[in-house]
């Protein structure tokens, strides 16, 4: 919604690790390890081109590995509830809106419901590739181009 493209961390191979575990405890699991290591040797291109890492509260391992990944990326820490009471759900309402705030402040834009909106169609089509092409496919001539695509995000 603030514009930007949202991607995953690389942890596929087990070749970082050695060096997180200079840093890490070793009794972390090794998706963590081998997430922070790639960010610390710098080989993962997600990691290198990304304005900030958003880092979440769910195991106390990876609230290490953002503690220690602050020292060398920007780091956005969400508090994500553990249950599903009615308190958590107010948690998880707040976070989203303290983070809205950052994205606002950081990339001086304002997010807007009507810019929210635009961002869970594309958002969307994103998620549900197979489907958007194959939607796309039989119709011919094709219901949407690229420049409309674009026009949207």
């Amino acid at each position: 919604a603030a514009g930007g493209t949202v991607v995953s961390l690389c942890a596929s191979s087990e070749e970082p690790i050695a060096a997180a575990e200079a840093d890490l405890p070793r009794n972390l699991c090794p998706l963590i390890k081998a997430s922070y290591g790639f960010g610390l040797t710098d080989t993962c291109p997600y990691f290198y081109f990304s304005d900030f890492i958003v880092g979440e509260t769910t195991c106390d391992g990876k609230k290490k590995m953002y503690e220690y990944m602050a020292d060398f990326k920007e780091v956005y820490l969400m508090e994500l509830p553990n249950t599903q009471k009615e308190e958590a759900l107010k948690l998880w309402r707040s976070e989203m809106v303290r983070f809205k705030e950052y994205l606002e402040e950081k990339f001086e834009v304002e997010i807007t419901e009507e810019v929210e909106e635009r961002y869970k169609v594309v958002e969307h089509a994103i998620n549900d590739e197979p489907a958007v092409i194959h939607y796309i496919a039989e119709n011919k001539p094709f219901s949407i181009d690229m420049q409309k695509l674009k026009s949207m995000i």
